[in-house]
């Protein structure tokens, strides 16, 4: 039998973990070149906010780009978060993962405008769209995007009652 991905001959499907991530992964030429490379975009199973998950040969279930991390880069640090320096939450390409604290991690956000304004907030609860269709428009969770129709979050941008 021959692997999936390097075509080496061997006894299972892929020869290896990382022949069966890449397997998962095609470039998409169309991203912007970051550290010369593009992105490396997951085809296998995401979830509702964008992220790729993984299984390796020890049954571990783990985020498609924190796997790629870990093996390509080195171990991620206790309290330390992966993130994309791209910003494209499918990307794997361990040439766009670095990582961060938490704070950091907020930071690098706010200053790429990832984070809602006021008005932004009060244009949402205006509208009619639905939690599902404001999680992939403003690419936040399908969750915070149900607290901020609620009023969970973001309680200074409610009506005020009078």
């Amino acid at each position: 039998m021959k692997c999936k991905n390097c075509k080496k001959e061997q006894s299972q499907v892929f020869c290896s973990d990382e022949s069966r991530f890449l397997y998962k992964t095609k470039e998409n030429p169309q991203t912007p070149l970051v550290h010369n490379s593009h992105c490396l975009e997951w085809t296998g199973y995401l979830n509702n906010v964008g992220y790729g998950f993984f299984c390796d040969s020890t049954s571990s279930s783990r985020l498609a780009h924190r796997w790629s991390h870990s093996h390509f880069n080195g171990d991620i640090p206790v309290g330390m978060v992966v993130n994309h320096i791209c910003h494209n939450r499918a990307c794997v390409n361990h040439q766009h993962l670095e990582t961060l604290t938490p704070q950091q991690n907020l930071a690098d956000n706010r200053h790429n405008n990832r984070r809602m304004t006021y008005d932004t907030v009060i244009e949402i609860r205006d509208s009619d769209k639905t939690a599902k269709e404001i999680s992939k428009e403003y690419d936040i969770s399908l969750l915070s995007a149900q607290k901020l129709l609620r009023g969970d979050t973001y309680k200074a941008a409610m009506p005020q009652k009078h």
